[in-house]
C-alpha cells in the first residue's frame, strides 16, 4: 500500500516538474511578456 502511494506521489511530482519546466520554457520564449525586472536589472538593484 505504501508503495503504491509513495510512486502515485514520484509520478504526480515528476509530472509537475515537467509541467512547471515547460510553462517557464513558454514564457523565456515569449518577448512580449518579459519577466518583471529580472532582464532590466540583472544585478538585482
Amino acid at each position: 500500500m505504501l508503495r503504491l502511494v509513495f510512486e502515485a506521489v514520484m509520478v504526480i511530482a515528476v509530472v509537475s516538474c515537467l509541467y512547471f519546466m515547460m510553462k517557464l520554457g513558454e514564457i523565456d520564449n515569449k518577448p512580449d511578456e518579459p519577466s518583471p525586472g529580472n532582464e532590466d536589472d540583472p544585478e538585482g538593484k
